[in-house]
Parts: structure tokens; C-alpha cells; sequence
């Protein structure tokens, strides 16, 4: 867990290379639906970039999780 500012964030880290290639296609629409949503109980999507093989997620802290 990390902040940016003072609102507490989640980073997700997924390794892009480990994923067979229906399922990067499967992440990168879930991160375009949660990029979507707003619900007080759904995560609110920050930002998503590139560190090395990783994506990663920039995620506001809350209860909820996601899978990619």
C-alpha cells in the first residue's frame, strides 16, 4: 500500500509475460471496465502503466479486490 498525496492507493502488479495471450486480452478489458465503474464498494481505478515485464495497477484502498 502506498499514498499519492493523502489518498491511500493499492499497486497491483501483474506479470504481463506469464499470462498466455487470451488472458492479457481478459486483463486489460477488466481493467477497462473497472476504469468505468464507479460503486462505493467496486475499487476506483487510479492509473495503469509499465514497470519492466509488470503492469501495474494504481488502485484506491478499499475492501474490494480484483483478478487479472
Amino acid at each position: 500500500q502506498a499514498e499519492v498525496g493523502r489518498t491511500p492507493v493499492r499497486i497491483k502488479k501483474v506479470k504481463m509475460s506469464a499470462l498466455t495471450p487470451s488472458e492479457k486480452v481478459s486483463c486489460i478489458n477488466e481493467i477497462r471496465l473497472l476504469a468505468r465503474l464507479t460503486h462505493p464498494n467496486i475499487i476506483t481505478y487510479k492509473e495503469a502503466f509499465f514497470e519492466g515485464e509488470h503492469l501495474c495497477l494504481s488502485l484506491n484502498s478499499r475492501r474490494a479486490a480484483i483478478s487479472c
